[in-house]
């Protein structure tokens, strides 16, 4: 959620006809730049050779009838040349495919071109005269206010035709151009990608090459049986390796699918060699060195840049002259300070929300505070393990401070110290120890903590009354560890750091507000800035209103006059990382008359699942992963009790246990209310493909909860027709369990 600043400049037309000049300048570049690669492939015939397409792809929207890559980073007398190529030919096979295909978008950073090979083999290339713009939308987060401007340049492709090839050229180089049309070439460049080797269609055939010369070095590592780099060719100055594959069937998506990490893929690196620095490992595995880490990290610790942006001296300054009033640990006070001015930018500093610029600050701080600390780095599970990593980009970064055992990783806005990404949670990570020595640090492999379904809870508890055929609701929404993040996005940021203000200024924290936005000019405003202050607050609760009732509109009801009542006030608070907040809304669709008697629709509110499971989804390719253990627990309150009499509340009550997770429902009468309780949890363990049945029994029964439904009486008419049945002879209970049994709502 970084700002983004908008600047209005009046372009004079030799402006724009310079720009568009270089425009021009580059896309000519580009075409003939990629000549040397066409040649490569005609040469060595490399893309289109005709083989016959399996019968299984028969009901396929298009394949991939050939797929020719080229990646290369070498040091020329320009400068280095660090870029790109493509040319993949695919068939359309219906109209889905027509649809896929039917457009381009466009940039000034790549040469793009697209021919149309028709069945009767004659070709039709792309009309770059119709390009055509599209319009993009920003919202600011805080106002609600929007802004329309053109963008995303399209080209459409007409006349498309089942059985027509459709070829794609691209071709890209980090370059740039002055304002005399001389070509820049990078000064230093590292890349790091990963290869799939399924795609979205069948692939019939695929060729990539990797040219690489000095001072760049090629790092590699097939996973799950993927197809190995071999070298093709050597000179004196260049190596290049080829991957040849094919005949991969694309993979249906699946709900939790493992498929990311156990398809197989190739991942990739190139950088230029760094000083070599050496550790010591002081933990007992020993097994695989990490030293190579310690060049990056001190590259990120020592970064001239980041030294030079005073974010660290201006938070020593604060805090040596008492302007803090929140007496937490240096590194909860900084992260505090940092992530309250990210977003209200008080100063001119140029803040960012980046991991290493927020770790690299974090680190100098401590420093200057004298505050022990070592760095982590830990591998995502789905890139491997520690030896199968190929480059600092998969590495995930942190700072623990030891006197209080806390992790700060990369920076979110949304997440406190130790509150570790799901991704790395039970990873051996490495801690590096720079305090202990400048050129021989010590390096520990040790396991990250792992959270269970408790830890990360989510519960929404609602208070009902009925009114007429409506129900009243107030709801308290509580969030803890990941589950903080679903509704945080929809939350304005002025809302969430609030209290970080509130706790490290105490009363002048209105000063910062109403400083950090330069439209609040008049003196007499400055006069009154707590109610300026106050005046911004009250402003984004209300398009907190907006946000929020976007957020929670829901299928198994509908809401109106919502309202957001109040954020708890240390919501953002490092030490209570519980997020809550209290909003009120009219339900309008949970209840229906028949009769006298009152249909409550109640299990809509019971839980959440997929209901547009199918038959294909019984069969399961991949293993499943829920990535995030959770707990959502939903409490509904009754509170007309006294009012009305509630039949089949105990046909409410279930529960289902598995290896996947659980369900249950159960209630409990009071004097006056009702309280039924649903509570959800996914163990977010990885499982395989075998254990499918497990989760389909639990969306199953979350699924049979959700079309429950309670009759809802009066107690003065019940009295009255206590012993009576109904005219079918049924008693209200047998209807209720006949009801239930039935999926008609």
């Amino acid at each position: 959620m970084k700002k983004l600043v908008l600047t209005l400049i009046l372009l004079s037309p030799a402006f724009v006809k310079a720009q568009s000049r270089l425009d021009t300048l580059k896309r000519e570049w580009f075409q003939q730049a990629k000549e040397s690669c066409v040649q490569k492939i005609a040469s060595e015939d490399l893309v289109f050779k005709r083989q016959e397409i399996p019968a299984e792809w028969s009901k396929s929207s298009a394949i991939i009838l050939s797929s020719y890559a080229k990646y290369f980073a070498y040091s020329s007398k320009e400068g280095y040349r660090i870029g790109q190529y493509s040319l993949d030919r695919i068939l359309l096979r219906d109209e889905y495919a027509l649809e896929d295909f039917s457009s381009f978008a466009l940039d000034d950073e790549s040469y793009l071109n697209v021919r149309v090979i028709k069945s009767d083999g004659s070709v039709i290339e792309l009309d770059h005269s119709r390009e055509v713009y599209g319009e993009y939308i920003y919202t600011n987060g805080n106002t609600g206010k929007s802004w329309h401007y053109l963008d995303n340049r399209k080209i459409p492709v007409p006349g498309l035709e089942f059985g027509d090839i459709i070829e794609i050229e691209r071709y890209g180089e980090n370059i740039k151009f002055n304002s005399k049309g001389k070509v820049i070439y990078p000064t230093s460049e590292e890349g790091f990608f990963i290869m799939r080797m399924h795609e979205s269609f069948p692939i019939l055939q695929r060729t990539v090459d990797f040219e690489i010369g000095s001072p760049f070095e090629l790092k590699w590592k097939a996973m799950n049986q993927a197809p190995v780099l071999k070298e093709v060719s050597r000179n004196e100055n260049r190596i290049t390796y080829r991957l040849t594959d094919g005949k991969r069937k694309n993979l249906k998506p699946e709900y939790w699918s493992t498929k990311s990490s156990e398809e197989p893929y190739v991942k990739v690196a190139f950088s230029k060699a760094r000083e070599e620095l050496k550790g010591e490992i002081l933990s007992e595995n020993k097994e695989y060195d990490p030293s190579w880490l310690l060049p990056y990290i001190n590259e990120i610790r020592k970064d001239r840049e980041l030294s030079q942006s005073g974010v660290a001296l201006d938070f020593a300054k604060d805090n040596f002259m008492g302007t803090f009033k929140f007496s937490g640990s240096v590194a909860r006070k900084f992260y505090s300070y940092y992530r309250s001015e990210c977003f209200l930018n008080q100063h001119s500093i140029s803040y960012e929300m980046s991991d290493a610029h927020f770790l690299a600050i974090l680190s100098r701080v401590l420093d200057k505070f004298k505050v022990k600390y070592e760095w982590m780095a830990a591998v995502p599970k789905e890139l491997g393990t520690w030896k199968d990593v190929v480059s600092a980009d998969e590495v995930y970064l942190g700072i623990r401070v030891k006197q209080e055992n806390e992790i700060y990783t990369e920076f979110d806005p949304y997440s406190t110290y130790n509150e570790l990404d799901p991704s790395i949670q039970g990873t051996n990570a490495v801690f590096i120890d720079f305090q202990r020595s400048e050129k021989h640090p010590g390096l520990r492999f040790e396991e990250l903590p792992e959270s269970g379904p408790k830890d990360n809870l989510l519960t929404t508890t609602w208070t009902l009354s009925i009114d007429g055929t409506r129900v009243n609701a107030e709801r308290k929404n509580a969030f803890t560890g990941q589950s903080r993040f679903s509704p945080m996005e929809y939350l304005p940021h002025t809302l969430l750091f609030d209290d970080d203000y509130k706790r490290l200024y105490g009363k002048n924290y209105a000063l910062g507000i109403v400083s950090s936005h330069p439209f609040i000019e008049r003196r007499d405003l400055w006069d009154r800035m707590e109610e300026v202050a106050d005046r911004y607050w009250h402003d984004d609760l209300k398009y907190a209103e907006k946000q929020l009732t976007y957020y929670f509109r829901n299928r198994n009801y509908g809401f109106e006059d919502y309202s957001f009542v109040r954020l708890n006030d240390p919501a953002r608070e490092l030490g209570s990382p519980e997020l809550v907040f209290t909003d009120k809304m009219t339900l309008n669709s949970l209840l229906g008359e028949s009769d006298t008697i009152k249909i409550f629709h109640i299990g809509r509110l019971l839980g959440e699942t997929i209901y547009h499971l199918d038959a294909e989804d019984s069969i399961r390719q991949t293993g499943i992963m829920m990535r995030t253990p959770q707990t959502v627990k939903t409490v509904i309150i009754l509170k007309d009790a006294a009012k009305y009499s509630y039949s089949g509340l105990r046909y409410l009550d279930t529960t289902v246990e598995n290896e996947a997770g659980s369900f249950s429902v159960s209630h409990t009468i009071h004097d006056e209310q009702v309280e039924i309780i649903a509570i959800q949890t996914f163990t977010g363990q990885r499982l395989g493909a075998n254990k499918w049945n497990d989760v389909l029994d639990l969306v199953q029964c979350v699924a049979e909860t959700n079309r429950k439904k309670l009759l809802v009486t009066k107690k003065a008419e019940q009295e009255k027709e206590e012993i009576k049945t109904t005219d079918d002879g049924q008693s209200k209970g047998d209807k209720v369990e006949e009801m239930e049994g039935s999926n008609d709502e």
